[in-house]
């Protein structure tokens, strides 16, 4: 692909003074960096951070989730659903300002379109399809009325329309192919198999027709893709756009032009900070900030902030190691609460995080009301961990320092591997998580394989994997880390099983009164406490420079972190 018509520089507004004619104000042109540039742009298929973020810009959404508040307001719809329990269904009015680029208004027919392409069998967008397990059909009404049927009330139900954009039918399927099909019909593999014309319809869906050519990413946000190439990519603001109407502070398109340039590493970050070359420059872990913050020529031009995430790490034992023919080091649970104490785990952060890191107990965000503060975290106490490995039945029979146990007839060491992905911060902590377990005489191997997304996810192959895994505001939840329909084939990774669990996450998913939905979490809580699937371990803060010229700026811990259609520089 070619990129036309970078300028790195940003226009900077002319002052002009009473006495003289006003001179028109330049383009604002907001300049952020970029981790990676995506693979893919496909409007359902291919997920990744940077595609959520310049989805932001591009697309529109039925709801629209302040990144700010944590609140949903309305985007393509009028108003939020309308819920009416006699059939536990939705009422959706669509906002009758929403237009597409041609001009043409969206419509019950363009809803119907996108919900039956995410739900669709042959439509290759992965786990996402989950978010369409529970609507049981969309039924339209009238040209800019619907109705969502679920098959069970879900607090996360209304969430969940805020994260896939709504599609224009009659230009992602000019010729109606998938019109014939009902909602429910295409969630069933058979009709996308049986009918060739559909099945190749769907195929060229899938391809990249929809995915890399800027011609083709056809949305309802009020920025279109101009420019992408390796290195950069570039939105225009679309003029007159209807969502400004809708009046919300997120809706605002002051950046004329929003270029997103790539910056893999640390050095070319501080770089173009040191030039005042980029604006926004996102994703600094905390040992990064420290040293921005005693850069005086960044500091002179910069504002250095911390926002709390919603992720978290934590040390995932696996309880299923038949699956890659490993041994059951940590089906006991006795051996799972041994290693809670053996990890050194505040004394990493203390290295590492510069105070910044916070201890956590489960996998609910501190930043939620859920969160369980009773719970106190697992202290690293190396006598109480191997005395539980010897209730356990683990010794060193041999005296060759290493602990081992007789399993099946054989005698087996206590040799495990511990992985993490291939990043320096993670690489750094299971270092040090390595290092005290040798100590203490249990054979630990450091792993950092380039596949490991296929060993940890899909193979099964590991024995302990250290990993940070996201999270959202509002009633949403990762229980899919620990509900047993999830394992295999969903991201219960450790394998867990547990009947209460599977009940009580049930019942909070139905729960609507917060103080009956924040007693259940503590109770889940409490349970994964003590079972210890996972060892969770902490959640941090995400480090970001912003140019001063910017006043006022609006920040988050969650994506797109900043919303830099919203910006403009100050007039002072």
């Amino acid at each position: 692909m070619r990129f036309f018509g970078l300028n790195a520089l940003l226009f900077i507004g002319l002052m002009a003074c009473q006495c003289k004619p006003t001179v028109p104000q330049a383009p604002v042109q907001v300049v952020a960096h970029m981790a990676s540039m995506p693979q893919s742009l496909h409007p359902t298929n291919n997920p990744s951070a940077e595609r959520l973020e310049l989805f932001t810009y591009l697309h529109g959404y039925l709801v629209r989730e302040d990144i700010v508040s944590h609140e949903l307001h309305p985007e393509v719809l009028a108003q939020l659903p309308e819920f009416r329990p006699a059939d536990t269904s939705y009422l959706c009015r669509i906002n009758p300002q929403a237009r597409f680029d041609n001009g043409k208004p969206v419509t019950s027919h363009d809803v119907l379109y996108t919900f039956k392409m995410n739900a669709c069998l042959g439509v290759r967008n992965g786990s996402a399809k989950t978010n369409f397990a529970n609507i049981a059909d969309v039924r339209p009404i009238d040209s800019f009325t619907f109705s969502l049927e679920f098959r069970e009330q879900n607090i996360q139900d209304i969430y969940l329309l805020s994260e896939f954009p709504i599609l224009q039918a009659s230009f992602y399927d000019s010729a109606s192919v998938v019109a014939p099909y009902s909602y429910r019909q295409l969630k069933r593999r058979y009709f996308v198999i049986k009918d060739s014309v559909l099945s190749g319809y769907v195929a060229e869906f899938n391809g990249p027709k929809y995915a890399l050519a800027p011609s083709k990413i056809n949305g309802l946000g009020a920025y279109a893709l101009t420019g992408w190439d390796n290195t950069h990519m570039v939105l225009e603001k679309k003029e007159g756009h209807w969502l400004a109407s809708t009046g919300w502070w997120f809706h605002q398109s002051r950046a004329d032009k929003i270029i997103f340039k790539l910056a893999t590493d640390y050095t070319g970050r501080m770089l173009d900070l040191k030039n005042q070359t980029v604006d926004v420059s996102v994703g600094f872990n905390s040992k990064e900030v420290a040293e921005l913050m005693l850069d005086t020529a960044i500091m002179a031009h910069y504002d250095i902030r911390m926002e709390p995430m919603y992720s978290h790490t934590l040390i995932a034992f696996n309880l299923q190691p038949q699956m890659a023919k490993r041994q059951p080091f940590f089906t006991d649970p006795l051996v799972r609460t041994a290693f809670a104490y053996l990890f050194p785990i505040q004394d990493a952060m203390d290295q590492l995080s510069n105070g910044v890191a916070m201890r956590i107990v489960g996998p609910i965000s501190p930043n939620k009301s859920g969160y369980h503060k009773g719970l106190v975290p697992y202290p690293y106490d190396p006598a109480k961990g191997k005395a539980l490995l010897a209730q356990a039945g683990w010794a060193d029979s041999n005296a060759d320092g290493i602990l081992d146990k007789s399993i099946n007839g054989k005698r087996v060491d206590f040799k495990v591997s511990f992985m993490c992905p291939p990043t320096a911060l993670f690489q750094a902590v299971s270092g040090l998580f390595v290092e005290s377990l040798n100590l203490l005489g249990i054979g630990a191997e450091l792993e950092s394989p380039e596949d490991w997304r296929d060993r940890f996810m899909e193979d099964h192959d590991f024995d302990m994997f250290f990993i940070s895994v996201s999270n959202a505001p509002g009633p949403s939840y990762p229980f899919s880390l620990f509900r047993s329909e999830d394992f295999p084939g969903g991201n219960n990774f450790s394998g867990y099983s547990n009947p209460l669990i599977d009940s009580l996450t049930a019942e909070v998913s139905s729960t609507f009164d917060p103080a009956d939905r924040d007693a259940l979490l503590y109770q889940i809580q409490e349970v994964l406490h003590r079972d210890l699937p996972y060892l969770f371990v902490s959640t941090g803060r995400r480090g970001m420079a912003i140019h001063k010229r910017y006043k006022d700026v609006k920040t988050s811990g969650v994506l797109p972190i900043i919303m830099l259609n919203t910006l403009a520089p100050s007039p002072n």
